[in-house]
């Protein structure tokens, strides 16, 4: 099975045995669409995967049909009943299964890592297994020595009030700022979370504005914090988009970097392009073969040097 595939179900198993094609995607930004749907069929071909939808979500999801080390098989964790499984199965056409209620936050947790863990992935099932008790919902190195600490929140029916309590999102980030993160990493903190809330007292809650100004006033007064300390923010409702950085002495400017996962699959659209020109110049050469006929005036073959192959990822 190719490195593709075993990473695929690998995500899928750390999901807890579910993987939409959202997360999927976000593994591999250099494979085209069309390259990843093939995939994704050749795994529920071998019977590696099944799809189905969840039901309430509108999404389609992939499970897995085989327990991993400590984590029983998506198919066993949605579909307790070995006889509903084969009804939902049987047929090509996926069937609709209630998804476990951590679903949509532990895929929006999954998308985040695949896509930023450039280097290197933990998600949150690793974080939480044995007596590794970290309080996160994962780790992503968009660089070897960088490392992203993935907070997914919510906010369903919370204020902002949650995040001041002892020990919680804003002293974790406040622990963490500027601070090397194992071999000197620098580690920061990646907040995934709505912009606005529900009106309260006829005016909406702006969650990344109340994060951004406890985080400064927790800091104000405190020795030894970096000038380029800060976090960096993404819209739940569009975690693809490129993080907007919050620096805790403003105006201060990130110490890297951070492009979105959007940004870094449109920089391989060309690669894209150009592999899919090639496979109609070679599909129209193959079918004028067996014609017997020439190929229209203009229609020309790429040198080998520029025939497709799996482009090499540019720098984030």
């Amino acid at each position: 099975m190719s490195d593709r595939a075993e990473t695929i179900l690998a995500t899928a198993d750390a999901l807890y045995g579910a993987i939409t094609m959202p997360v999927a995607a976000a593994l591999f930004p250099e494979v085209s669409p069309s390259r990843l749907r093939h995939l994704m069929h050749a795994l529920v071909t071998r019977g590696a995967l099944v799809p189905a939808w969840a039901a309430g979500t509108g999404q389609r999801v992939w499970l897995t049909t085989r327990s991993a080390v400590g984590r029983v098989a998506g198919v066993r964790k949605w579909v307790a009943d070995s006889d509903a499984i084969r009804c939902a199965f049987v047929s090509r056409n996926a069937g609709t299964v209630q998804p476990p209620v951590t679903f949509l936050h532990t895929q929006i947790a999954g998308l985040i890592v695949s896509g930023f863990g450039t280097y290197g992935r933990t998600f949150d099932s690793e974080l939480h297994s044995g007596e590794a008790v970290t309080m996160a919902d994962g780790i992503a190195c968009p660089e070897p020595d960088w490392r992203l600490i993935i907070e997914i929140e919510r906010m369903v029916r919370q204020s902002p009030g949650r995040w001041q309590k002892q020990g919680g999102l804003i002293d974790k980030i406040v622990a963490e700022l500027g601070q090397p993160g194992g071999e000197d990493a620098l580690t920061q903190h990646l907040v995934v979370c709505p912009k606005f809330g529900a009106e309260h007292a006829g005016q909406r809650i702006d969650f990344e504005h109340e994060l951004d100004a406890a985080l400064v006033g927790k800091t104000s007064g405190l020795t030894g914090v970096p000038r380029e300390a800060g976090w960096w923010f993404l819209p739940i409702d569009a975690p693809e988009c490129d993080p907007v950085w919050h620096p805790i002495v403003a105006g201060a400017a990130p110490p890297r970097t951070l492009q979105g996962i959007a940004a870094r699959r449109a920089s391989f659209a060309a690669q894209h392009e150009k592999n899919a020109a090639l496979d109609r110049t070679r599909k129209m050469r193959a079918a004028a073969a067996k014609a017997g006929v020439s190929l229209p005036a203009g229609v020309t073959m790429l040198p080998a040097s520029a025939r497709r192959s799996d482009a090499t990822p540019p720098p984030p």
